[in-house]
């Protein structure tokens, strides 16, 4: 369990520096740059726990459930690396509002995350956080139908607008991603609680 609040830790880093870009896209590349390094740092999360799982006869709940809860921590990190390398890719000028809100939401979401997993075992306080979690993603999925529907109204370049569309669908995404990580936190809750 301390190894998967570390790991979350750096998800959490990794989250707070995306909430950085979109809030001041000043020093753009410098900050995609520590993201990356983060992001490398939590592969090595990763990798340790696969190793530490490996050999581990006896584990505190189901090796599955390990595995899993390891691989969506990963991919939410890997997620918000994306979203920042299509920022710079793409060459977005700004931010706009619904994109600080989503980087919000995420953050929010993993702050969340890494406060349920310092919860084991205490299986009712991890059930409130992954409630709020999901009431999280629900919001995101609100914005992003409201973003998209503004962007296809207001958007005249359609070059910007792809770009803008495939954006706001990576940062609905990341934050389905979050919600699949409390599912699981979830079911591994009912199942051994």
């Amino acid at each position: 369990f301390d190894m998967f609040v570390e790991a979350s830790e750096v998800v959490l880093e990794g989250a707070k520096i995306f909430k950085e870009i979109m809030e001041n896209f000043d020093n753009l590349d410098e900050k995609i740059q520590r993201l990356s390094e983060i992001e490398k740092k939590g592969d090595g999360y990763t990798h340790r726990m696969v190793d530490a799982l490996n050999r581990s006869f006896i584990t505190p709940i189901d090796r599955d459930d390990i595995y899993r809860l390891n691989s969506n921590l990963d991919d939410i990190l890997d997620y918000i690396e994306a979203c920042a390398v299509r920022l710079h890719l793409f060459k977005i000028k700004n931010t706009n509002a619904g994109m600080k809100r989503f980087a919000s939401l995420i953050y929010q979401a993993v702050s969340d995350i890494n406060s349920a997993l310092s919860q084991f075992p205490k299986t009712q306080k991890i059930l409130n956080i992954t409630r709020d979690i999901k009431d999280l993603e629900s919001e995101g999925d609100t914005l992003s139908h409201k973003l998209i529907g503004d962007l296809f109204e207001q958007e005249k370049d359609p070059i910007e607008l792809i770009k803008l569309k495939e954006i706001y669908g990576r940062l609905e995404s990341t934050l389905d991603r979050c919600q699949d990580l409390a599912c699981l936190l979830e079911a591994i809750v009912v199942k051994n609680g």
